[in-house]
């Protein structure tokens, strides 16, 4: 193990480090690095030089780079790790400090990703604390922008400039909705490329030089630049049954979009923004990779794994099995019937009920969870759209001077939106629902070492048994698997005690038969085309890197659906040997269950059963050396 720092290629010895990643979260590294005398010389460590001239200014000055390689003996049955040195974590050195324990004096350096670029400063200026008090943000320290965009010198100042508009066309939510040139992402770095704090003022007010400061938006764009996909990245493409209305959804997300960046955005970071505000309400989650980072369709629950974790390959577990309460179904609070202009031949007036509700088949019994809709999802008819219709309703009224001038407007009524509103409640409310079904289920398991599963991902857990209990293995209830979202994976190497090994936190814990329950797992984002079911942590052709195929069975499961709306994508490309699975809206079959925990065949749907024996033989297949 080694570390390198800043652009200087010399390499550190490291006695041990430890790095976190989790959904959603910004990961962490501790590194710790020799102290004292080397006996071949007499001469300090290296790391005390390196302290006393590292910065941590957060700029490439703090950069730092850990790396890996790992030898394995040469065995018929040993896993094949890259022979070229692994890159296992990059990013700034926050801090120093040391340690003393048990006679022991180590030197530890405290490190933080580089996604850390879009948490320093405000989302609109790197140089803006987000902290500021409004009556300094809102001063006459800033010149305001004009209709045209040209700067009004008599006007009193604001610190938001006249607009944030995002362009997010309905290409974009077909196509990409995060990566499309009229994308979330485009906006963003167009935000970044233009510091909104202005200097100058600022240096004429307080008589200082601040000239040799970054570039606007150096640190933000940056990072931002590194989210265009990676390894593993899946589109974003939204699921609508009627795919026309695009552009009057398009319309709602990016007016959603505006109105959050102008209430907020001087005042929280970039990272809070899209962690806390945009993720939540278009159902996304952000999954750091080391180099990389990217959104993902995420969703609670899937039911199909991404990597199987073998029972000799871990050593501690944990898994809760609590389900403090059973719920019947979730509502969403919305404007269902959110028709403007009162009685105009429009509809009926708007009203507040129930936008949205999803209950699984085989739950009688249990409380009603409601929640509020996304704000994009309750404005999807927007009142200034229909303005200019309510006043002058059906078009355009030629006169004696100007017989038929101009052309009626082209947005479909209001009306005729409806079923798309309510089709997207629905939707976000059976994403809910399996979320806080299971949200109680936690645990923790911990083995060897690997770098295959990143946070989100979905796994399977082997599960084992009692090799006396009736004589046989695998006969008792402990064989059946656990199925589970990794939150959390630590990566953690100890040269001086020659350890290696990595822990994941789990949640939304299911067995091997709820795993096919209606309400305890889903066969995709029902918001999303696609469905992503992980990825690796590195790029390197690390073993597991490929992730468990798609059985064959499943595909089929997911083409066919319950006879929702039309085909969908394909599984991602990192799925390895996948079939090029279609996925369906939704389809959830519950199978009987085996003393064994094992799903009993009779009155169920033949493919689903076929698909759990596929995930046993595509196991089999991966123990006798012929998988991924």
């Amino acid at each position: 193990m080694w570390a390198t720092f800043a652009d200087s290629n010399e390499p550190h010895d490291i006695i041990a480090f430890t790095a976190t990643f989790e959904l959603n979260g910004i990961p962490k590294c501790s590194i710790v690095l020799p102290m004292g005398r080397r006996t071949i010389d007499q001469q300090p460590a290296t790391g005390h030089a390196l302290t006393s001239s590292l910065r941590t200014t957060g700029g490439y000055a703090s950069k730092v780079f850990v790396y890996i390689q790992v030898t394995t003996a040469q065995t018929p049955d040993a896993e094949r790790w890259p022979t070229h040195p692994i890159l296992v974590f990059e990013g700034y050195v926050t801090g120093v400090g040391y340690r003393k324990s048990r006679g022991q004096a180590q030197l530890v350096y405290h490190v933080r990703h580089w996604l850390i670029d879009l948490a320093y400063g405000s989302a609109l200026s790197q140089h803006s604390h987000p902290s500021n008090p409004a009556d300094f943000l809102m001063n006459s320290v800033h010149p305001i922008r004009g209709m045209g965009g040209a700067l009004n010198p008599g006007a009193q100042a604001s610190f938001l400039p006249y607009s944030l508009q995002i362009n997010l066309s309905s290409d974009a939510l077909e196509e990409d909705m995060w990566l499309h040139d009229e994308g979330i992402l485009e906006w963003l770095l167009r935000i970044s490329e233009e510091d909104q704090l202005d200097i100058e003022r600022l240096e004429t007010n307080l008589d200082v030089d601040l000239q040799d400061l970054d570039e606007p938006g150096t640190s933000m764009r940056r990072a931002l630049l590194r989210m265009r996909g990676g390894l593993g990245y899946v589109p974003l493409r939204l699921d609508m049954e009627n795919d026309a209305q695009l552009e009057q959804v398009a319309d709602s997300i990016m007016r959603f979009l505006e109105v959050q960046s102008q209430a907020s955005f001087s005042s929280v970071t970039m990272w809070d923004k899209l962690i806390r505000h945009f993720a939540p309400s278009l159902a996304f989650s952000i999954v750091p990779r080391v180099t990389s980072a990217y959104p993902i369709p995420f969703v609670a629950g899937l039911r199909w794994p991404w990597q199987y974790i073998k029972a000799h390959e871990y050593t501690v577990i944990d898994a809760g099995a609590r389900l403090e309460r059973v719920l019947l179904g979730v509502a969403l609070m919305g404007t269902r019937n959110t028709f403007y202009g009162g009685n105009l031949n429009f509809g009926t007036p708007q009203e507040r009920s129930l936008g949205g509700w999803f209950s699984p088949r085989g739950i009688t019994d249990g409380m009603i969870l409601m929640k509020n809709a996304p704000f994009w999802m309750n404005n999807l008819i927007m009142q200034d759209a229909y303005g200019a219709r309510s006043i002058n309703h059906g078009g355009p009224r030629g006169s004696s001077i100007n017989p038929g001038a101009g052309v009626p407007p082209t947005r479909p009524l209001p009306v005729e939106f409806r079923d798309t509103q309510i089709d997207l409640m629905d939707r976000y409310a059976k994403t809910l629902y399996v979320w806080e079904m299971l949200k109680g289920r936690r645990g923790q398991i911990a083995g060897k070492l690997r770098f295959d599963i990143a946070p989100g991902s979905t796994v399977r857990v082997q599960g084992t048994s009692e090799h006396s209990l009736l004589g046989i293995m695998g006969t008792d209830a402990f064989t059946q698997d656990l199925f589970a979202t990794v939150t959390s994976v630590t990566i953690s190497v100890n040269g001086q005690n020659n350890t290696a090994g990595t822990s994941f936190q789990l949640d939304h814990l299911r067995s091997y038969t709820e795993n096919f329950l209606p309400g305890h797992s889903l066969i995709r984002p029902p918001l999303w085309r696609d469905f992503w079911r992980g990825a690796p942590l590195v790029d390197d052709a690390v073993p597991g890197h490929r992730g468990l195929p798609m059985p064959a069975a499943a595909n089929r499961v997911i083409a066919a659906g319950a006879g929702g709306p039309g085909a969908l994508a394909a599984q991602q490309a990192t799925a390895g040997d996948s079939d090029g699975a279609q996925n369906e809206f939704s389809i959830e079959s519950p199978p009987a269950s085996s003393p064994a925990g094992r799903p009993a065949g009779g009155g169920y749907n033949t493919d689903i059963l076929e698909a759990q024996e596929s995930f046993d033989d595509t196991v089999t297949d991966i123990e006798q050396g012929g998988g991924a």
